[in-house]
């Protein structure tokens, strides 16, 4: 059943009005200069130049041992964890010059004690030493020659079932849900928590781009590993469209003004998430501020971070109206609503 006007206005629209008027005050006592753009970058540091890098045509190599160290790749001992190039992507048609970077990880941390690293960009910092000795290649051109070779050896590599997707406002029990599933059957289990090149692709609004690389992060060569999920960043809510459709996916939400409130750490107030978007707000966040007769560009602190909110949770009303294949849970029925 379609989620009504009226779930939308109890839920959201009286808390969004709470967080614009009532927290105002409190954003100005915590002083005008705070907000500066922040970047949340998932890797500590920029990597070397790659040992190995094949464009397009694979006229391009770097490396006396090229096909030694282009052969992990296609039998899954490599990990996609970041894609480049993509100023030049557009939403529709086919994706060229997308570089796409490969290492060496080992799960069985994230898959024991998730909590210590909760997300996919934690699992190379821990190992930094191995993956700075990365591989990168044209995306395009090796996720060609990965579904040849996948069709080629299914008893080597599979793909794993793409078992779900959790979206989230943010501050709303997203990582305790994903550490969840994960520790719930850590052998058939593979849990991507904003994963970094998965939130790259959807940023474009390229489907194409964003199923590839889907394609990628899905193949496995361990057989005890069955299904996939992604947790994903909370801003991609906006991006569900993009995704498989016969997926299932969950919402969890909260309070808005308790969301908005946990942004907010008086000792690091140059770092606030929700304001990460003033300078280049989404679209839709633009609209939004419209309705309330407003230019976004004119809006105080506490108004662009319940635009931002806004928008978050309004995509997640649309999708769900439109596919019914959603669940909202909220934040104070964790963790049992998970189970």
């Amino acid at each position: 059943m379609a989620v009504s006007n009226s779930f939308c206005f109890q839920v959201l629209c009286f808390g969004l009005y709470m967080v614009y008027v009532s927290y105002q005050n409190m954003m100005e006592a915590l002083g005008g200069g705070m907000g500066q753009q922040h970047s949340s970058q998932q890797f500590a540091a920029v990597p070397p130049k790659p040992v190995l890098i094949i464009d397009e045509n694979f006229k391009r190599v770097h490396h006396e041992n090229a096909e030694n160290l282009f052969k992990p790749i296609l039998e899954a001992d490599y990990f996609l964890y970041d894609i480049e190039n993509l100023d030049d992507v557009e939403e529709e048609g086919e994706y060229a010059n997308v570089k796409a970077l490969f290492c060496k990880l080992d799960w069985t941390k994230q898959k024991q004690t998730p909590n210590l690293v909760p997300r996919y960009g934690d699992i190379a910092n821990q190992q930094w030493k191995v993956c700075k000795n990365d591989v990168s290649v044209s995306l395009r051109t090796i996720v060609r020659k990965a579904r040849r070779y996948d069709e080629a050896n299914p008893t080597k590599v599979h793909s794993l079932k793409e078992a779900g997707f959790i979206y989230h406002e943010s501050r709303s029990g997203s990582t305790l849900a994903a550490n969840m599933i994960t520790v719930a059957d850590p052998e058939a289990n593979r849990v991507y928590s904003e994963p970094l090149p998965l939130s790259n692709a959807a940023m474009t609004g390229n489907e194409k781009l964003v199923r590839d690389v889907m394609y990628m992060l899905g193949r496995s060569n361990n057989f005890n590993e069955k299904r996939v999920f992604y947790k994903m960043r909370s801003t991609l809510t906006r991006h569900m469209s993009l995704m498989p459709q016969d997926v299932p996916w969950i919402f969890l939400y909260r309070k808005p003004e308790e969301v908005i409130l946990s942004h907010f750490d008086p000792t690091e107030i140059d770092k606030i998430v929700c304001l990460s978007s003033r300078n280049k707000p989404h679209k839709h966040e633009i609209e939004m501020a419209a309705q309330f007769g407003k230019e976004h560009e004119s809006l105080s602190q506490s108004g662009i971070c319940a635009m931002r909110l806004y928008s978050i949770v309004q995509s997640a009303i649309d999708e769900h109206n439109r596919t019914k294949n959603g669940y909202f849970l909220n934040y104070e029925s964790l963790p049992s609503s998970v189970w």
